[in-house]
């Protein structure tokens, strides 16, 4: 492999695992980094959680593998893989900033992008919209608004709009 190859694969992979850690409101998820790193916020202290929980003998072995195995490290296996909100999450988080001014006048391609991440049907883009823009003060409260922030707030949102509950499907 090419060092050039190798210098993209790398940076790469330091931008996907931090952000990763960066879109989730759970953070690093669970291991030795969530246990040595519990309680701390901002960028590095999740991007070092992250990786402390990678770190083992090999991608087999790592801090996850053992606390989901034994049941320690914070680690839970009852609840269900949900890759539908971690793309939701991501999406949110990469977008934010385009989100926001969709909102804001309530219709736009990354509006309705969300709409469907968030389990509406293409009927209730514009309900969706109009429902974004009527609420944008507090779903957009203040400059520096997180993603997970905004994530919560429209489903709260949604969750009690008369037509919106029951027409999106991933509310929670």
């Amino acid at each position: 492999m090419s060092r050039k190859l190798m210098g993209i694969a790398l940076a790469i992979g330091l931008l996907v695992v931090p952000l990763s850690a960066w879109a989730s409101d759970k953070g690093a998820g669970c291991g030795l980094g969530k246990v040595v790193f519990e309680g701390q916020s901002g960028f590095l202290s999740h991007s070092t959680a992250m990786t402390t929980n990678g770190l083992g003998t090999g991608y087999a072995l790592t801090t996850q593998t053992v606390g989901m195995t034994v049941g320690t490290l914070g680690c839970d296996t009852s609840k269900a893989v949900d890759a539908q909100s971690v793309e939701r999450d991501v999406f949110v988080a990469v977008n934010l900033e385009n989100l926001s001014q969709d909102m804001a006048v309530g219709a736009g391609e990354h509006l309705n992008s969300l709409a469907s991440l968030m389990g509406c049907g293409e009927s209730a883009y514009s309900e969706f919209g109009q429902m974004t823009r009527d609420n944008y003060a507090a779903l957009m409260e203040r400059a520096d608004q997180s993603s997970t922030e905004l994530v919560s707030g429209l489903q709260q949102q949604i969750s009690t709009h008369p037509a919106l509950a029951s027409r999106c499907a991933r509310v929670s």
